[in-house]
């Protein structure tokens, strides 16, 4: 066997097996072609000496039919050097490509070394546990999800910052008009100028320190808040300019005629929530959040609709839902009709208190982890599996540095509770360099990671405004501040992302100054991760490394299945409330009130309450 390449073939299954075979058999590549009754042709002598280098592998069917006759020759099961070559007429490529081309290295991973030697039934078997417990879509409600977000339908607003909502709009990289045309129709379409300009102006009133002289504001907004208003106002006018002959069978206004000003009049609102009810199966809160939206804008005297009168000559009929008379008695009396909204939403989100439905059990997909005993050491079994499988930096370096920053985001989340975004939007002061004041962290309402020289200890500092419950009775104003331990090598970990991994993630791009940054190996995307790229960096960590996988015997939690980044606030919560029975200890954990621990993050089952009390009970008789 002849020596090549020690690294190339050592990672080429394929050609590691063909040049055993052929120096077994003495064969070179002309003899070779001789014995399988092929002619000499020097590209195929070529290619097969560049097979058993490791440089390339068979793909075209012209190969794939030589690869058949080698199996021949060679007295190999059919599709064992197909299967080896990954080409397409290997059983593995078919699977992958049967169930998600998109996610190939996801199902590689819980692929067995084996799996193109084993029975079909078998191979159909680990494809459908794949399927189901691995890749996003398994449940009901991801199949619901999956089939209603292929229809894009939404009203985005480029010209809007994106830190307060803006979106780009993708049919700018569209050429033809035909091609826009298309893609207006089935997808999301940007505002025209008049409505981008209402919702400037919305936002600009909202967001301002002070609203304009004259006028009156509730609240102001921040730059979250902003952002979910803006995404839910333009669903709904997605909703509303929807064409009703497409899939999301909308109500069909044209484009131009789109205004905030059709929030107004009752009869748009009835439209929609019958449309979101057919569309769902039921009502969720997703309804009542929009009505609150609808009852801000038109509240007496600090609605922003109510305070600009003139939008009512923008108002133009819909087709039986809203009539020229309607608009002409709004007209007529601005203020009583925004009183009428006002009213009409009010009542309609009480009469909805009593029919929402919850789409899912959002613990289902953690359920594993907050059912055990001591649900914080079961889900830290997640981060001991990353070290375990952590890549060596030599041969893959890129890999090695995204696994290193996935590993801190995992132990740093666990360690301070705090909500997703305020991890993506952390900052980084480097040792020796000066932290940020307060000032400026709160205008630019992010918080930030920061060594503490004389203690030699990594703190976080959050302002109040930047985190969600800022004003309430938790913290009353107050920053959030808390000291990362130095546990389990942690701080080893940060000081070799920093000077290195950091750096190389980045990839010679701009420095967005935040603690996590993208594994960027394209020009053009932006450096910082947002809502879903750290989503989904998350929810790939618990693919690989704790979905617990019995044919590969990868993973660490068994039943556990894909999920964000929010289930830490709960798997702390149930942590504490199991080990300590003190709603008010699990609520300092998450900086949350007892009222919201008891309601929305402690799964804790009355069979565990009364256990716990039993067991103090029953040390009387001890």
């Amino acid at each position: 066997m002849r020596i090549r390449n020690r690294q190339k073939r050592k990672l080429n299954r394929f050609a590691v097996v063909l040049d055993t075979l052929m120096a077994a058999h003495n064969f070179n590549e002309v003899s070779l072609l001789k014995a399988i009754g092929k002619r000499r042709n020097e590209n195929t002598i070529r290619a097969i000496q560049s097979w058993r280098n490791g440089d390339t592998r068979p793909r075209t069917g012209k190969y794939l039919n030589l690869l058949e006759k080698l199996e021949a020759k060679f007295d190999l099961p059919v599709g064992r050097l197909a299967n080896l070559s990954g080409g397409r007429a290997s059983v593995f490529y078919r699977s992958i490509k049967n169930l998600n081309p998109q996610r190939k290295d996801l199902i590689t991973w819980h692929m067995p070394s084996d799996f193109d030697l084993r029975p079909e039934a078998q191979r159909q078997e680990i494809m459908e546990w794949i399927s189901a417990n691995v890749m996003p879509c398994g449940t009901a409600f991801g199949k619901y999800q999956s089939r209603v977000t292929r229809a894009k339908f939404a009203v985005v607003f480029p010209s809007l910052p994106r830190a307060l909502g803006g979106r780009q709009w993708m049919g700018n990289r569209l050429k033809s008009p035909e091609q826009i045309r298309k893609f207006k129709a089935h997808g999301t379409i940007p505002a025209p100028p008049r409505l981008a300009r209402e919702m400037s102006q919305i936002v600009a009133f909202h967001t301002a320190p002070l609203p304009p002289k004259g006028f009156r504001r509730r609240r102001r907004w921040t730059q979250a808040t902003s952002r979910t208003t803006t995404a839910r106002i333009g669903l709904i006018l997605g909703a509303l300019a929807a064409p009703p002959d497409r899939n999301v069978k909308g109500l069909g206004v044209p484009v131009a005629d789109l205004t905030v000003a059709l929030f107004v009049f009752p009869d748009v609102w009835e439209w929609y929530l019958n449309w979101c009810e057919k569309r769902r199966g039921f009502f969720s809160n997703s309804e009542k959040s929009v009505l609150y939206d609808v009852r801000l804008l038109t509240r007496k005297p600090t609605g922003w609709i109510r305070q600009h009168p003139r939008l009512a000559q923008r108002v133009k009929p819909i087709d039986g839902v809203l009539s020229q008379r309607d608009i002409n008695v709004a007209r007529a009396n601005w203020g009583a009709a925004c009183d009428r909204a006002s009213e009409h939403a009010s009542a309609r989100a009480a009469d909805l208190k009593y029919v929402i439905r919850v789409h899912r059990d959002p613990y289902a997909a953690i359920l594993p982890v907050l059912t055990n005993e001591s649900p914080l050491r079961e889900y830290k079994k997640i981060g001991d599996e990353m070290i375990r499988r952590m890549p060596h930096e030599q041969p893959h370096p890129m890999r090695a540095s995204t696994a290193v920053r996935n590993y801190l985001m995992f132990r740093i989340a666990l360690h301070l509770g705090l909500r997703q975004r305020n991890l993506r939007e952390l900052l980084i002061a480097f040792p020796g360099q000066k932290p940020r004041d307060t000032s400026m962290l709160e205008e630019l309402q992010r918080g930030e990671m920061r060594w503490n020289q004389a203690e030699k200890i990594w703190e976080v500092f959050v302002p109040a405004i930047a985190i969600k419950n800022g004003g309430a009775l938790f913290f009353r104003g107050r920053p959030f501040q808390a000291v990362l331990p130095d546990l389990e090598n942690l701080y080893a970990w940060i000081e070799s992302y920093l000077q290195k991994h950091r750096e190389r993630l980045l990839n010679g791009r701009s420095d967005p100054g935040t603690l996590f940054v993208r594994t960027l190996r394209e020009r053009g995307c932006d450096p910082e991760l947002n809502i879903t790229s750290y989503y989904a960096v998350w929810k790939n960590v618990t693919q690989r490394f704790g979905i617990y996988n019995p044919y590969t015997k990868r993973g660490v939690i068994k039943g556990l299945l894909p999920h964000g980044p929010h289930a830490v606030r709960d798997i702390l919560a149930t942590h504490l409330l199991k080990t300590t029975g003190s709603y008010e200890l699990a609520s300092y954990a998450i900086q949350d009130s007892v009222e919201s621990v008891m309601k929305h993050y402690a799964r804790f089952m009355p069979h565990e309450k009364i256990a716990r009390a039993a067991e103090e009970l029953n040390k009387v008789y001890r």
